[in-house]
């Protein structure tokens, strides 16, 4: 909600964070489809962000803001994160690598 400078969800920053100097700068900040629900079950790869909210799996284009539906599976809860640059799925204790 760009940085808690807007009651909307929807709005989003890009940061960028220089480990040297400690630094957060602001790279730029990009309104994405209005349907966006802000969730913990997100992962971002390169300019593409996907959530998994109540069985829905969506892709988010964070250089248009463009949805993308990937599919609904309904009866299906768990999380959806990223370790190590890579993309899981757990609905228990074990996480299983997905390729998004």
């Amino acid at each position: 909600n760009n940085a808690n400078n807007d009651i909307q969800d929807y709005f989003l920053l890009k940061l960028n964070y220089n480990p040297v100097t400690n630094v957060i700068t602001n790279v730029l900040s990009i309104a994405i489809d209005t349907s966006y629900q802000k969730t913990t079950n997100t992962v971002i790869k390169g300019n593409l962000m996907f959530t998994f909210v109540n069985g829905q799996l969506n892709k988010f284009d964070l250089t248009t803001g463009v949805k993308t539906n990937l599919g609904l599976y309904n009866g299906i809860n768990g999380q959806l994160f990223g370790f190590n640059g890579e993309s899981y799925f757990s609905t228990g204790d074990v996480a299983k690598k997905w390729t998004l």
